[in-house]
Order: structure tokens, then sequence, then C-alpha cells
């Protein structure tokens, strides 16, 4: 089973002029959780290095929960002087240039679903010690064993445009699914697969737009927490359209 560790980004990071009302540490909270639940359903074992809009870590905190991690990703959006820029950018470790195609891969993705470009891959030396990598929290994920490590700069918070897709719940939701296809297919995940998934046997069922996990159980005439626990998904519960999933049916008596 593969273990996935998401860093929902800084905590607070506000813009009150392009971006009023944005936080860019609680909307990477919520993308994360959209991730997560995405690849908790394809039989992921997610971890967060926070899950609530409280909690703040530092770098070395964060960066230290990848233990053992096949992949670490950390979430953040950008911010820049020059208010047209826009776009994405993957930061790898500079102790891991194998991960170079996946990076190209997510950044790729992330950038189609939010509708601008990628801007491509920067692995950052440290200023002061050669051979380390200049972010702390991948120098910290690297230290800590994760096999693939990777900051990911979503969009500028400083361009109207970038701006106006990461305030976009929708928006958020696609990214998540694009990111997830992109990781199931580096990590060899399935929908419904993975150890602690239970097998189940039911009908399969595709989630659409403004549906969530109580509309689909009233649907169904099943309880909620019997599709979650037959797709691995935990709390928050988070799932998406276009996303998958097994509805669990009654065996016979």
């Amino acid at each position: 089973m593969a273990v996935i560790v998401i860093d929902p980004g800084h905590y607070g990071a506000y813009n009150p002029g392009v971006c009023p009302g944005y936080f860019e540490g609680n909307t990477m909270l919520v993308l994360a959780k959209y991730l997560g639940a995405a690849l908790s359903g394809m039989g992921a074992d997610v971890k967060y290095t926070r899950t609530t809009n409280e909690q703040n870590p530092s770098l070395a905190e964060r960066g230290g929960m990848a233990a053992g991690a096949d992949l670490f990703i950390s979430l953040h959006s950008d911010a820049s002087d020059n208010a047209s820029a826009r776009g994405v950018t993957s930061y790898i470790s500079v102790r891991q240039p194998e991960t170079e195609p996946f990076a190209t891969a997510i950044g790729e993705a992330t950038a189609a679903a939010m509708g601008n470009q990628f801007r491509g891959i920067i692995a950052r030396p440290s200023e002061t010690t050669p051979g380390q990598d200049y972010y702390g929290v991948l120098r910290s994920a690297v230290a800590a064993g994760a096999k693939n490590a990777l900051l990911l700069e979503q969009g500028f918070h400083t361009n109207m445009q970038d701006c106006a897709v990461l305030s976009d719940n929708a928006a958020l939701q696609r990214m998540a699914g694009a990111q997830a296809k992109v990781i199931a297919e580096q990590f060899g995940l399935t929908s419904g697969s993975g150890g602690s998934t239970p097998q189940v046997f039911g009908v399969q069922y595709t989630i659409q737009p403004g549906e969530y996990l109580y509309i689909i159980s009233q649907k169904f005439g099943i309880p909620w927490q019997a599709i979650a626990a037959a797709n691995g998904i935990v709390s928050p519960y988070v799932v998406m359209p276009g996303q998958r999933i097994i509805i669990p049916m009654p065996t016979a008596r």
C-alpha cells in the first residue's frame, strides 16, 4: 500500500490586495482533504501534516512526518510582485533528481485543471549547505526517509485569474482529481484497491456534481457509513464529482 503524506502548505499567508479574503493555508487544507479523500478511495494510506486551520507545525515537524512515505507532497500557492505572473511550478529535492518526470506530470495536470501554464521544474539548493535543499520542508522530508518529496506551487494568489481559480471550490476539486490521477498512475493505485480497504461486492457508481455521501446513501437506501467503509473513505469524508466508488449491496439472507 502506498503511503502518501500531504502537507497543506502555509498557515495563514493572507494577501488582502488582489485576492481579498484568501488565506493560503486554509485553502491548501481544503485542497489537501479533497486530494486525500480521492487517494484514500484508491487504497492509499493517506496522512496529513495538519488537519485543522489552528494547527501550525514547524517546517521540520512537517517534513519529519514523512518517515517511510512513498510520497511527501507540500501544497502551496505562489506570490509575486508582478501581478501578471501565473502558473504552476514543481519544486523537487536536489537529492532526488529522479522525481523530475513525476513532478512534471503532476505539475502539468494541475496547470491544465487550473487553466494556466506549467512553469517547469526547480531543484533549489541551499545557499549555505552544499548538497542540501533550500526549502526546509523538503530537506526534512528527505532526511526523514520520504522516497519522493515534492513542493507544488499552484498558481499565484497575486494574480487575478489564478486567485479566482483558487477561490473556487469546484476548481479545487478539479485540481485534486487531476493530481490524484497522476499519483495513482505513479504508485499503482486503482479505485477500491488497497490493503486497508475491505473487499466488497456491489455496483460501481460515479459521483455527480453536488452529491456527497449522505445524498448518495439516500439514493441507494443504505447508510452513508457503509459506503465510506467500502471505499476506504475517512474523515472528513470528502468525495468529488467524477470519482468512482462502490455501492455495497446487502448479501442474500
